[in-house]
């Protein structure tokens, strides 16, 4: 048995009770649904309507950097992507604190009033653990044949009123170019962009372009070649995956998967970020930073903190 509460923006909030199940694919599913990082492991949850409201916290070590260390890889990760020709790759860390497991349910309902505009959930079971987070990143939206996607990348602090640098802006041409070359290559009909500009997510804001489609073909073959896209893994995609195997210490599990409400006639997708698991006693954030070749390590650890804060400032007020 398990637990699923979650908050699509201008919906009202769901709970459910049930059980995930592993999936294959998820045509023929009707029902919230949620991957892994790179979709090897898909899941849907079965709803039996039997109430849980117990918190199934996984005794997996979850393994966290410091600072000192992660700053040593950072450097060397931006060494790989020079040598390698890599544009953009995502170096996501996880950072830990203690935190009372008996909060959860608190702090998921602070993020759905904190972050509207935000798909925010909260995932129990006892194959998975304890999973919330408040995820600005719709990956897809479809509704009566018109699809929905965006292009979210470079990140800043809200206060922050200078101009966006040439890394941010380079971050977000790498993701638009992306999707759109995608959604060319499907055949999608009536493409339009909007953007890039300014959106605010609470303690940070990001630049972002907003894609608008007719839908012709697979979706479900879309999904699959937009996720990830480069705001979560890089690109070139191939070089940048690789990269990432190669230099990360753990696994990302559901961070940066993609999770939403799946329906034959209408789709709300999302890409998991701002996110945590909860073990015993102690939340893991899970955090990224999208390097370029001209990324500083000491920049891209700021940032990750500065993300850090969609989940943190609320922790605090508990």
């Amino acid at each position: 048995m398990g637990l699923l509460y979650f908050k699509i923006p201008e919906e009202d909030l769901v709970k459910q009770y049930g059980t995930i199940q592993a999936l294959d694919s998820w045509e023929g599913f009707s029902g919230f649904i949620f991957s892994d990082f790179t979709q090897e492991q898909r899941f849907g949850f079965k709803e039996n309507n039997q109430e849980d409201l117990q918190l199934y916290l996984s005794d997996q070590d979850i393994f966290s950097i410091e600072k000192e260390s992660y700053l040593e890889d950072a450097h060397s990760f931006i060494e790989q992507l020079i040598s390698k020709n890599i544009k953009k790759a995502v170096y996501s860390r996880i950072k830990t604190i203690e935190f009372d497991h008996n909060n959860a349910f608190d702090l998921f309902i602070q993020l759905t009033v904190q972050y509207p505009n935000a798909l925010v959930y909260m995932i129990s079971d006892p194959k998975i653990g304890t999973w919330l987070g408040a995820s600005p990143e719709l990956l897809f939206n479809s509704n009566r044949g018109i699809g929905k996607t965006i292009a979210l990348a470079g990140t800043k602090v809200t206060e922050d009123k200078s101009d966006w640098r040439d890394k941010e802006k380079e971050e977000q041409a790498i993701v638009s170019s992306f999707i759109h070359d995608i959604l060319k290559e499907h055949n999608m009909n009536e493409i339009k962009m909007i953007g890039p500009y300014e959106s605010s997510a609470g303690p940070i804001k990001h630049l972002k372009s907003d894609f608008s489609f007719r839908i012709s073909g697979s979706i479900s073959e879309l999904i699959k070649q937009l996720h990830p896209t480069p705001a979560v893994a890089g690109f070139p995609k191939d070089k940048a995956l690789a990269l990432i195997s190669e230099s990360e210490q753990h696994q990302r599990n559901l961070y940066s998967g993609i999770l939403g409400r799946y329906e034959q006639d209408e789709h709300k997708l999302y890409v998991n970020l701002r996110c945590c698991q909860l073990t015993a006693g102690k939340m893991h954030l899970y955090l990224g930073g999208g390097f370029t070749q001209h990324s500083k390590a000491a920049e891209e650890w700021q940032e990750t903190e500065n993300k850090s804060k969609t989940l943190l400032d609320l922790v605090q007020k508990l």
